[in-house]
């Protein structure tokens, strides 16, 4: 009897040890939000501005336009945010269609690429990738 109490015990234990170790290997994917659609950019090299455009995604509560030099693997954060596209008079036409002005200051040395990220305000969803505009600029 003393035997059986004694294997049973064994038993448990192990199983309980092994429902904890098999419950510490669960991994949480969080959703990732879309990479903003039409991206543009054109750099005016006479008024020192690139100016950038993109359509707005869903779920986004800001912007951050960030360039990547020619042959780098990374990127660095250029603007911030950006703002619905203004039409005549001051008014906003379209609310999915947003731009951005960055100064040349603001911009890499040499040629480089540009890209909108898309963030969301929530803690369970990922930022986009950079969507990346056609074509490189120099300064």
């Amino acid at each position: 009897m003393k035997n059986k109490i004694i294997f049973i015990g064994s038993l448990c234990l192990v199983l309980v040890l092994g429902l904890v170790f098999a419950g510490c290997t669960q991994t949480v994917e969080f959703a990732t939000l879309d990479s903003p659609k039409n991206v543009k950019a054109t750099y005016s090299s006479r008024d020192g501005q690139l100016t950038v455009t993109w359509d707005a995604v869903s779920e986004a509560i800001e912007y951050h336009i960030v360039t990547s030099q020619k042959g780098k693997k990374t990127y660095q954060f250029t603007g911030y945010s950006g703002y619905p596209i203004v039409g005549r008079g001051g008014a906003i036409p379209d609310l999915d269609k947003w731009e951005d002005v960055i100064e040349e200051d603001d911009l890499p040395e040499g040629t480089f690429t540009v890209g909108v990220i898309a963030y969301s305000g929530r803690y369970d969803i990922n930022h986009s990738k950079p969507k990346w505009a056609a074509g490189t600029f120099n300064k």
